[in-house]
C-alpha cells in the first residue's frame, strides 16, 4: 500500500481502481455509482440562485434506488481526498434530503458550507486512517496549493 494519498490520478483506471476500493470500504457496495474522472479544464458545473457555481466535485444521488455519480477533478490538492469527500456525501444522503425551500438564500448557504466542512472532516479522518504515516499536517498542502 502507498504511504500517502495520491495527490493526482495518473489515469482513468488509477481513479477507478481507488473509487472502488473506498466504495467498498465505506460500505456502499449496494449503491450503484458511475465514476467521472474530469480533465483539469472540465470542470463540475451546478447552478444555484446566484448563478452557475464551480466545483471541484460532485455527487448526484438517488437515495431510494441507491444509484449516484460521482465526479471528481483532477485539479484539486489531494484527488484521493476529493473522491472520499465525494463518497461521503452518500453517508449521509438524508442531510442533504432535509427541506430547504422555505429558508433563506443565506440560511441553506450557511448550512451547506457547515455540513460540507463536516463531510471534509471525515474524509480527512478516514485518508488519516487509511494511511498511518501521515498526520492532519499533510493536509497543508491545500492551503499552501491555494496560497494561503
Amino acid at each position: 500500500m502507498a504511504k500517502k494519498p495520491i495527490m493526482h490520478f495518473k489515469s482513468n483506471e488509477q481513479f477507478m481502481e481507488y473509487a472502488k476500493w473506498w466504495q467498498h470500504r465505506l460500505n456502499l457496495d449496494s449503491w450503484f455509482i458511475r465514476f467521472e474522472l474530469c480533465d483539469e479544464a472540465e470542470y463540475v458545473e451546478s447552478e444555484d440562485e446566484e448563478g452557475v457555481v464551480t466545483y471541484l466535485g460532485m455527487t448526484q444521488f438517488n437515495f431510494i434506488n441507491k444509484q449516484a455519480t460521482v465526479k471528481v477533478t483532477n485539479d484539486v490538492a489531494c484527488g484521493e481526498l476529493s473522491l472520499v469527500h465525494e463518497l461521503c456525501h452518500l453517508l449521509t444522503p438524508f442531510i442533504e434530503l432535509s427541506d430547504m425551500s422555505e429558508k433563506s438564500y443565506q440560511e441553506n448557504a450557511f448550512k451547506n458550507h457547515v455540513y460540507h466542512q463536516s463531510l471534509e472532516e471525515l474524509a480527512k479522518d478516514l485518508i488519516l486512517v487509511k494511511y498511518p504515516a501521515i498526520d492532519r499536517e499533510f493536509f497543508m498542502c491545500e492551503l499552501e496549493e491555494i496560497g494561503l
